[in-house]
Formats: structure tokens, sequence, C-alpha cells
């Protein structure tokens, strides 16, 4: 029997126990933590022995880790990245050619079990009539799920004499996802064996309520597969595909919250669709990120939305008469128009803006959060049917900013989907530090231009040396003690600095020294009260340094601050910019500096935020050549010494996004 894996699965969970009862939650944008436990009775960690999510982030080199932390690795076979990954049910999934493409996992005593499983599978096929079934898993003839051509889901347990079906046909193939599982127990009362066989299918269906695939009518990525010769690709199934006007393609692509984004400029590019029916309730939902914060000039454009065609008779639009960002709405026939209230509270962080249109009232959420609700003058909204996304298609009007993950649904999201919207891209903490793969021509990504990256992990940890992930400079440490030194980090292991002599240091790295940009990123956990300056991470010696992430540089303020010095030999501070409030609090915060000569940037970030305090001199196009060696929680007289926690630290020799920067944040969020 030949056999062909062709479709999209997104995540597999092999359980060794048999649970009675099952519940499935609703569509989740990312998938969920696995805590395994040896001593548990229910829940959906306990029992599992195989979970492949196939998201980027357990993606490595060709292997799809295994979440269940049973080391079931699978190892992709035969595949064609350009078009092997894709989106998926929850995340990112596969897309299976039909020809020889398959995930191996090799066997294992836990993949193994002898009474009981339950797998389970979201899957999206494509009709194959050259085929008559079709494999989603397969161990040999020990268990194994298939698909035939007329709908029928088959399972086969221990021989293909010993299956069992679906109790009748269903259309899985209809273009949507759906969830497959089968349970199989075999069980013995007073030596004789009862087998309970059963398989299940839970199909989508087009009379949904809730659930945020439920609806989707539009879902533009921006991703850069689903970008082709100036059309983007609406991945909600419905073929509302978008065209691209006046752009220029060396700029317009950069990093986005999820993926690749739009950089829209403030002149007249943007890009416009036909959305194909006048709706008159709907959501659209968008990432924002500005590139000056509170600076919309007269009429820039968001979007602006039509209901007979791009003029402006009948409209919905996000736009700005100048400063702050607002929407306006026509009712009554075009007859009359209103204007909500502005936002004036933007940050250079991407945020989400979701805004609800029926009849009667639009609301606008940022972030998951009502922020403004507006009602017509007169009569009702009126309905829209057409989009131009990023300017107006007129002069000057551009958004200036970068656009993601767009997304129109035909209907009015609840306020449970609409935070769940936000947290899908934001709740992405990691246990363990990130894996790096370097690319020396790349142009984003956050192993990218990475050029010191400290763990500080017990396995990155190895007599004193402080290993460096991204392959440049090891560091050593000098007057620790080992029974306080390691600590619980906010990733993994963590460093504990004692406020007197502890110090991390490495002489002279050539590739820390930087002349045009640079990121320091790093996270720290302090309560010191002290008065005098704290180096965290810097090339600072007491004679001169080029760049410095410090605390208390002014006095007894307990705030972070970036300096930077232009000139070598002289130790004098050209430009710095502090954090808004002390970060003494005995928790942890994440802490970013950037800088930017060309384009004249100095940020400082603290918890994903942009720091608003006033920039101290002027920030030079260049700093000095640097020759001193680089230091981590001291200098190198003990003047600067840091009492806390460090982890997680990273240097780049490029200035990241804001985009990046959140990508950071979440990872420990």
């Amino acid at each position: 029997m030949k056999r062909y894996k062709f479709f999209l699965i997104f995540f597999i969970l092999a359980f060794s126990n048999l649970y009675n009862n099952h519940a499935f939650a609703s569509f989740i944008g990312v998938s969920p933590s696995v805590l395994p436990s040896t001593n548990c009775v229910s829940g959906i960690s306990c029992g599992l022995v195989g979970y492949w999510t196939f998201d980027g982030k357990d993606m490595i080199g060709g292997v799809a880790r295994d979440r269940s932390g049973n080391g079931n690795n699978g190892n992709l076979i035969n595949i064609a990245t350009s078009t092997f990954y894709a989106s998926g049910k929850i995340g990112q999934g596969f897309n299976f050619d039909g020809v020889d493409d398959y995930v191996n996992v090799n066997s294992s005593t836990s993949l193994s079990p002898t009474a009981r499983i339950t797998m389970s599978a979201w899957v999206k096929p494509n009709k194959q009539s050259s085929v008559a079934y079709m494999a989603v898993i397969e161990k040999s003839l020990s268990y194994n799920m298939y698909m035939r051509q007329d709908g029928v889901f088959l399972v086969f347990l221990n021989g293909v004499n010993n299956w069992v079906t679906t109790s009748g046909s269903v259309d899985l193939f209809n273009g949507s996802w759906h969830h497959i599982v089968t349970t199989y127990a075999q069980l013995y009362s007073s030596g004789v064996s009862n087998k309970q066989n059963s398989a299940s299918v839970i199909t989508a269906t087009t009379t949904c309520s809730v659930g945020l695939s439920c609806g989707l009518v539009t879902y533009w990525t921006f991703d850069g597969k689903d970008i082709l010769n100036g059309v983007v690709k609406d991945n909600s199934g419905n073929g509302t595909f978008a065209n691209m006007g006046n752009i220029a393609s060396s700029t317009f692509y950069t990093t986005g919250v999820r993926g690749q984004a739009l950089r829209f400029d403030t002149g007249s590019n943007y890009i416009y669709s036909d959305l194909g029916t006048a709706r008159s309730t709907f959501t659209i939902s968008l990432w924002y990120t500005p590139k000056v914060i509170n600076s919309w000039n007269g009429n820039q454009t968001g979007f602006h939305m039509g209901k007979t065609g791009y003029a402006q008779a009948f409209y919905f639009r996000w736009y700005s008469t100048g400063g702050f960002p607002k929407i306006g709405a026509s009712s009554n026939n075009g007859l009359n128009e209103i204007d909500s209230t502005t936002y004036p509270s933007e940050t250079r962080l991407p945020y989400l803006n979701t805004f609800v249109y029926t009849p009667t009232q639009i609301d606008w959420y940022i972030n998951g959060v009502l922020y403004n609700s507006t009602t017509p003058s007169v009569g009702t909204f009126d309905a829209m049917r057409f989009i131009r996304l990023g300017g107006s298609g007129n002069a000057s009007q551009g958004s200036n900013g970068v656009i993601d993950e767009f997304r129109l649904y035909d209907r009015a999201l609840t306020v449970g989907e609409i935070k769940q919207l936000y947290t899908s891209v934001t709740s992405t903490k990691q246990s363990s530090s990130q894996s790096i793969v370097q690319n020396p021509s790349c142009i984003s990504g956050l192993s990218c231009g990475l050029v010191g990256y400290w763990t500080f992990d017990g396995k990155d940890m190895v007599g004193g040396v402080a290993r460096d992930r991204s392959g440049n400079n090891n560091i050593n440490s000098s007057n620790i003690s080992t029974s306080t030194f390691y600590t619980l980090g906010k990733i993994g292991q963590g460093l504990k600095f004692d406020g007197t002599d502890d110090v991390l240091t490495k002489d002279s790295p050539t590739n820390l020294t930087f002349n045009t940009a640079f990121t320091i990123s790093v996270w720290i956990k302090t309560v010191s009260k002290t008065t005098s300056p704290k180096e965290i991470v810097g090339r600072w010696d007491g004679i001169e340094f080029g760049y410095m992430l410090a605390m208390n540089e002014n006095a007894t303020d307990n705030k972070i601050k970036i300096l930077l010095d232009k000139d070598v030999g002289v130790g004098s501070v050209d430009a710095a910019r502090s954090s808004v409030n002390a970060v003494n609090d005995n928790k942890w915060h994440h802490i970013v500096g950037v800088y930017d000569g060309p384009n004249t940037r100095l940020d400082l970030y603290v918890d994903g935020v942009l720091s608003t305090a006033s920039l101290e001199g002027t920030i030079p196009a260049s700093i000095s050549s640097q020759s001193r060696p680089i230091y981590i929680g001291n200098d190198n007289g003990s003047f600067r010494s840091y009492q806390g926690s460090i982890d997680d630290v990273r240097i780049y020799n490029r200035a990241i996004t804001p985009a990046e920067v959140l990508q950071l944040y979440n990872l420990g969020k």
C-alpha cells in the first residue's frame, strides 16, 4: 500500500494514558507550554511522550524538537525549505508535497506503548486522486493513522487486520483545518482482554461564533513566502489578495512582530485590495511601529477604506490631521462625518490596533484594551469594501511606520478575542536560552549581527569561564564565590554579583569594537541602594570608554543609563540617555541600549518600553575605537561594582529594530 504525507500537520500528541473525557480549547496563537509529570492522573501534559509543534523556535537545523522532553526529535526528509514551512493551525506548520516529504522519528521505548495510546493532530489536506491511503502518523504496524479519498479516517493498531474507522465520511478536503484524535486502550479484567477502540474527527464549521479563525476573511502576514511579484497572499483562504503601489523594494521589507513586515514612508506608497463585499460589521487588527512617536503629519494615513471605491465620499480611516493618530468615519450615505479623539501615547515599540466596526459604534482597542468608542452623529456608519493600507495614495500621506499581521473579520470580535490577538504575539516566554544559527549575509533576526551572547546557563559555564554562544568571545570570571555566584536567572541560570569585586572580563575583543552602531541587551535584578555608579556591561576602565550600560550614574537615582564617548583617551561622556524610573525593586527588568550614529539614534528600553527621558549631550556620528577590555558587572578597579543578578547578555554590531527589542523582551516575559 503506497502512502504519501502531503498535508499540513500542526501538532501531534502521543499519550501513554487514556482519558475518558476530552476537552479541546479554542484556537490559540502559540503552542501550549508543557510541564511533564510522572505521577499525574490527568491534564494534557500527563503521559505526553511525543509533542511536535513545528514552530520556528522548535526547528533547528532540519530537526523538529520534541517538546515533551523525551528526546523524540524528528528529522525532516526530502523537504524544500522554500515551500515546506507554512502557517499552521497554531503557529507554524508543515506543508508536505505529496511525493516524498516526511518527518522521521527514531523508535524509542517511550513511543512504544503496549496497552493504551492517544494520538492527536491538526490536518488540512489536499486531495490526491492517485493515492488510496494517505498517512498522517505511521509506526510500522504498531499504530497508524490514515485518510481515504472518500473522507473516511482509519486507524490501524497491531496489524492491518485490527483497525477502526470514523462512522461516516467527513469532507476532509474542504480547505479547512480538522482536528483528528484517536484513543485506544487494552484493559484486563479477571485475565480477560477487553478492547475499546474509538476514532473521532472534530471538523471546522462555517457557523462558528468564537475563535480567532472564525470569521477571518482576510489575513496578510507580509512574510516573504506570502509575497510574490508585488502581490500579498491572503492566508485566510478566501483569496483576498492585495497589490502594492509605489513601493521601493530595497527599503519596503523589514522585521515584524512575526516574521517579515512592511515599512511605509511618508510618501505615496501603500497596498490596496477589493475586499469583495461591502460590510457594515467587521473587525480590523494590525500591528504598527511608528518611525517617530507622536509625530504624525497632517493627513498621514494608516489605512483608508471606501464603500464603492477608493474615493473619500464614504470612508472609514485611521489617520491624523497632525501630531497624533485618530479614526474617522462617514455615516448617512456619506453626508455626515465624525472623528474620534486622538491617541497621544505612542511608543516606538509595536502596538496592536484593533477596530471593531458596527453600524452604530466603532470601538478602538490598543494592545487589547479599549481606548475609545465613537458613534455616528446621524444615522448609521456606512458599509465598507475597499482598502488602502499604509497610505492613501496621495503624496506625503504615507503612514511613516511599520505594519504587520493585518486581519479582517466579518464579525465583531469579543473583548476576550481582542486580548487574545495581543497575547498571541506577546506571550512567547522561553524557559531556556535561545539557540543561535549564525548567517553572515543576514539583514534581520535575533541571531543577525550577534557578536556576543552569554547565557550563563550551567552548560555554558565551565571552570569559571562564561562561554559566548555567538562563537566569538569567551569571558573569564574573577573574584567569584562559587557557592553564591550562580543563581536562578530570568531565562535559565544567571549570575549574582556581590557588589564588591565580582566581574567578568575579556581583554580587547576586536569584534566588540564599534564605531557607528551597536546594541546591548541584558536582564538585571537588584535591590541595591548605594550611591556609587554601577557598570552592567561596557568598555570603561576609569580612563576611557566607547560605550557603557550603567546604573546610578546620576548619584542616587538608581536609574539605568546608556553612555557614549566619541574621543579616544578622554573618557568623557558625549551622549547619554536614562530610564524614566528606578529599577532597584528586586524585580527582573529587561534593558536594551541601541546606538545608531548615522541616524542619530540613542535609545534605551526598559521592559520593552522606549524611554522618553531627554537626551543628554549630542549623539555623535561615530564613537571611539575602543582598546580597553569588555566588563560585565564591574570595571577594572571595583569603583563601579554592580550588586544583583544579571542574565542573558547580548551585544549586536548593529542597531536592532523596535520589533526585535520586543522579541527579546518576550523571550523572558
